[in-house]
């Protein structure tokens, strides 16, 4: 959904996205756009698997989305750059460290082993 780096190979693909509100911006009006963004946006969408918005006590946010391989998740952060939701979405918020820019702080990763609950390995 942001701008991050190209992964080569095979596999499922962990976005990891950190930010914190602008000044100003609400939980509400966060909420608000995220679901827009989950439904004008994500929701059948090739390679969508997954997405997880979490909130630490300081005020750090994070939107966690699963791909299933790497093309799919740079098909999705190409398709982001001219999508209205995405843009109101992203316009809510700063990059984790302060910066302006909050897909500064992207970070594409391969899934290397998923752990059910009560699975043992």
């Amino acid at each position: 959904m942001h701008e991050g780096k190209a992964m080569a190979g095979e596999g499922a693909v962990i976005e990891w996205a950190p930010f914190r509100l602008r000044e100003g911006v609400t939980e509400s009006e966060l909420l608000e756009a995220s679901n827009a963004i989950q439904r004008n946006f994500l929701d059948g969408r090739p390679g969508f698997l997954r997405r997880e918005l979490a909130r630490s006590d300081d005020g750090l946010w994070s939107d966690v989305v699963q791909w299933s391989d790497a093309a799919a998740a740079a098909a999705a952060m190409e398709a982001a750059g001219s999508s209205e939701t995405c843009h109101r979405y992203f316009h809510l918020m700063t990059g984790s460290n302060g910066n302006a820019d909050p897909g500064e702080g992207v970070i594409l990763m391969r899934l290397v082993r998923a752990y059910p609950r009560d699975a043992a390995p």
